[in-house]
């Protein structure tokens, strides 16, 4: 079940507070997150609970880790970097940390 997009602001992910919702969709939300140190990024929830089933949570997972990984080892001028990954599978919800962009 996904919580209240506004209940999410103030929690640390990765070490990013949330402090603003950005946009949000079917199955997440994007959030500002900013860093003790000043650093600002957009954090991706995802949370599949909201439109995959029970048995196919498994394969939600596996793919997600997989295409993470990937991306995160993408390095090219056109690709915004993915900086952090990771769940919290008793939350049921994965992220995506990637740098902010104010535009583009």
């Amino acid at each position: 079940m996904q919580p209240n997009d506004m209940s999410l602001i103030g929690q640390i992910i990765e070490g990013y507070r949330l402090v603003e919702l950005l946009g949000k969709g079917g199955s997440g939300a994007v959030f500002m997150g900013i860093r003790e140190d000043g650093t600002q990024a957009a954090v991706k929830l995802l949370f599949p609970m909201t439109y995959v089933d029970e048995q196919d949570l498994t394969k939600f997972q596996e793919r997600f880790f997989t295409e993470a990984a990937i991306l995160s080892r993408l390095k090219q001028p056109n690709i915004l970097p993915l900086w952090a990954f990771g769940a919290n599978l008793e939350a049921g919800r994965f992220w995506l940390i990637m740098p902010y962009l104010r535009s583009g």
